[in-house]
């Protein structure tokens, strides 16, 4: 009796033995169907055999960590059932399918596809792909230096075990959404981003529309395919009343002028997949998880954006819209302060400028330089333009410097605000005031040209103090200089620092912003984010 008893007792083990002992588990639901006496716990405990995780694309660390986690929870399961997928599990599995929509791409969570995945193995997967969202969406998920993903790594046990005991009334998506950092850029623009995605159709397609002026009825045509594909029209048949609307709002949503008409700027957003403007989102939302603290003072200005932001004690004082370098000529990011600002300054021309663009003029005409209040040195002596044999002069070898000299027609116009850098670049004034009625603002050589200058000065002058003195030149004592036309460089007292960045998607109150990537500096980051 005791040798039977015994018997039927391995009898009864021998099958959870076998599942636990083998090198690899059967990935066939049959195994768990026949046998009855396994409880879930045991069924599990089987699942996170080593050589089943490896197949589902787990590594050494995430294998160790798995069987840790499971085994401090006595192997009960969170996402299943005894048969199927709970309903918070299908939830999960469903927002995170949805990873995009919180700024995390798809591919961070993508591990082996199975044919003949078991339920349990839904159970570990909701699991894993969790613990790295979590880390993603806390710690970001690029390395910006060396312009690749970072490691995949598990979140700690512990801030795991955190989140799911802090289930709420929320739904799992508000959950996930409230996970990131709790600064307010980050969470409008994830937030934005989410309801972006909710509203609109994240299509993968890309179009060829063309500008109106190339083929009117071609690129309507085009146009509302395009419309129709993200979201922005229900049907593909509608009036121009409807479509006129929707490509305004398009356009809106894309920083660009909502004219209704399909031109140059219209035609790269159009053909630009949801997708994409998508993954772009990512990267800004990856950004802002690795901002650097900003001094209480300081201006920013984001290029993409067009857009210069003045603060103090870390509330906005004012806002200018900018141009910048064109793709030629691009305007590098940096970080500097500005110590100086510079009443009717004269410009020196750059080489590179003097060469390509002033050289052929003046061979054609050498009055251009009087007609520009410009002057021409060999080194410090002064050339008399109309003396010079300008057929003969090369640009490859061109051995003048030219310098304009200040007034209201000066390239700087009437303010320039200079900072160190190696680049050679600066915040200053334009007497094309027209260049800011136009919503792609790429104009410059590289220096970035600022709208209300005058407005910026005064402001910078009234906060500028250090010790509690005050810089003795005022914003009226700016009023009257300005008045002398001369040129009069000042120093600040508190120089400012200076933060020139690179980010194609912004949100504000409205909504999310799709800025074009003007330079095409996001383009490798989003071959990562795609593969």
């Amino acid at each position: 009796m005791i040798f039977m008893k015994g018997f039927r007792s391995i009898l009864y083990i021998l099958p959870f033995f076998m599942a636990c002992c083998s090198c690899s588990l059967k990935s066939d639901s049959t195994i768990f169907n026949k046998t009855a006496t396994l409880t879930i716990q045991q069924k599990l405990k089987a699942i996170l055999q080593t050589p089943n995780l490896q197949s589902l694309g787990l590594n050494e660390l995430q294998i160790s960590w798995m069987q840790e986690f499971y085994s401090e929870r006595f192997f009960n399961p969170i996402w299943c059932n005894d048969t199927t997928l709970n309903e918070e599990g299908r939830q999960m599995k469903n927002a995170l399918s949805r990873s995009l929509w919180f700024g995390i791409p798809a591919n961070r969570l993508k591990f082996e596809i199975k044919p003949d995945r078991i339920w349990l193995e839904e159970e570990v997967l909701n699991t894993a792909k969790l613990a790295i969202f979590l880390t993603d969406i806390r710690n970001g998920f690029l390395d910006f230096e060396q312009k690749k993903y970072t490691d995949k790594v598990f979140v700690s046990k512990k801030t795991l075990n955190e989140f799911l005991q802090s289930k709420r009334s929320e739904t799992v998506d508000e959950r996930l959404l409230s996970q990131g950092p709790r600064d307010s850029n980050y969470v409008n623009l994830s937030r934005q981003i989410y309801q972006y995605c909710e509203k609109y159709s994240v299509d993968t397609t890309t179009f060829s529309v063309l500008a109106t002026r190339l083929d009117s009825v071609k690129s309507h045509f085009q146009a509302t395919q395009a419309l129709f594909s993200k979201g922005y029209l229900k049907t593909k048949s509608t009036d121009i009343t409807d479509f006129t609307a929707a490509l305004k709002l398009y356009q809106q949503h894309n920083g660009l002028k909502s004219d209704g008409v399909i031109g140059k700027y219209t035609v790269i957003a159009l053909n630009e997949s949801t997708y994409s403007k998508i993954l772009r989102a990512a990267l800004a939302l990856d950004k802002l998880r690795r901002e650097k603290s900003y001094p209480p003072k300081c201006i920013r200005i984001n290029i993409p954006e067009y857009l210069l932001r003045f603060y103090v004690n870390d509330s906005l004082k004012s806002t200018h819209r900018m141009v910048v370098g064109n793709v030629e000529n691009q305007t590098p990011e940096l970080i500097s302060k500005i110590n100086k600002i510079i009443v009717y300054p004269y410009w020196n021309v750059p080489n590179s400028i003097a060469r390509k663009e002033i050289l052929p003029i003046l061979k054609r005409s050498p009055n251009y330089l009087a007609r520009n209040n410009m002057k021409i040195y060999r080194k410090t002596t002064r050339i008399n333009p109309y003396r010079v044999n300008w057929r003969r002069i090369r640009k490859n070898t061109f051995p003048y410097t030219i310098r304009q000299d200040p007034g209201p027609t000066n390239s700087l116009g009437i303010l320039k605000f200079e900072f160190f850098n190696n680049y050679n670049v600066y915040v200053h004034d334009t007497p094309s005031k027209h260049l800011f009625d136009s919503d792609i603002r790429a104009f410059s050589h590289g220096c970035m040209r600022c709208e209300f200058p005058i407005v910026l000065g005064k402001l910078i002058l009234d906060y500028d103090s250090i010790s509690g003195r005050r810089n003795p030149i005022t914003s009226d004592s700016l009023d009257s200089m300005l008045l002398k036309v001369e040129n009069r460089p000042f120093p600040l007292k508190d120089p400012i620092p200076i933060f020139i960045e690179y980010t194609s998607v912004c949100a504000n109150r409205d909504g999310i912003l799709f800025y074009l990537d003007i330079y095409k500096r996001e383009e490798d980051f989003l071959k990562i984010m795609k593969e």
